[in-house]
Parts: C-alpha cells; sequence; structure tokens
C-alpha cells in the first residue's frame, strides 16, 4: 500500500472524508476487504460531490458523467470508480442470485478463493481513493 498511500505532511480537508479516508485504510490493513471497499466508494462519492459542487453544479443525478464532461477527474479514475461501484453493490444490495456482481458467480468466474477476490477488490478500491485523494491535493 506504500506506493499509494499519500504522506506529505499535514492534510486539510473536511473531516468526515480524512477519517473515512484513514479508516478504509486500517480495515484494509486489518484485513476487513468488504468495509474497505465500502468505504473506499464511500470517500470518492464525497470527493466526486464536494468537486461538482465547487464547480457550481447542484443535485446532480450522473455525477460521472458531469464529470467526464467537464474533465473534472480523469477518465481512467473514473472507470475504475464505476466499475467499483458495481462490485460494491454485489455485497451491499441483495441482487439476484444470477447477477454477475454477486461473490459467488465471481468465485465461479475466477476460479479463485472468496477471500483473494474480497482482497482484490479491496486493493483496487484503495488505489482508486488515493487516486481521488491525490487529485484533491492543492
Amino acid at each position: 500500500m506504500s506506493d499509494v498511500v499519500v504522506s506529505s505532511g499535514a492534510i486539510m480537508g473536511p473531516a468526515d472524508s480524512l477519517w473515512i479516508l484513514e479508516e478504509a485504510r486500517v480495515c484494509f490493513v486489518n484485513g476487513h476487504f468488504v468495509a474497505a471497499l465500502v468505504l473506499c466508494c464511500a470517500f470518492a462519492d464525497q470527493v466526486i460531490s464536494d468537486e461538482l459542487r465547487d464547480r457550481g453544479f447542484r443535485n446532480v443525478s450522473s455525477d460521472l458523467a458531469v464529470c467526464r464532461e467537464n474533465s473534472v477527474f480523469d477518465g481512467g479514475l473514473l472507470n475504475e470508480i464505476e466499475a467499483l461501484r458495481k462490485i460494491r453493490r454485489g455485497y451491499v444490495h441483495r441482487l439476484s442470485d444470477e447477477h454477475h456482481s454477486r461473490l459467488h458467480n465471481r468465485i465461479r468466474a475466477r476460479n479463485l478463493h472468496p477471500r483473494r477476490i474480497m482482497e482484490d477488490d479491496a486493493k483496487r478500491a484503495i488505489k482508486c481513493m488515493y487516486g481521488f485523494h491525490r487529485a484533491t491535493l492543492r
């Protein structure tokens, strides 16, 4: 994780977002991978919302589309959070048994242990979260 964590001294920002950032890191380090993923997505959602609000956008229903249209964040970062949101849905919403985001379907498709899949998801989420964090440092 040392290749993605930003540690440039004091970091200012909304306290709730910074605590979510730290909580996600702690969850990941302690092997709570689904919790880390959920918190990373929450952090990204807050950052996206804050950036859009700061640029004068209000009540945006399709935040990623507005970000893309206005070059608010790098396209690769937006693609990654979009993919992670879909993965998160499989963990936090009761989807149909056949839905591709459900863990049991991903286990079959990837032929991996569930713990490995959850860890891989969390690694992607941590990198994405710190990508959004770096993108908003001023």
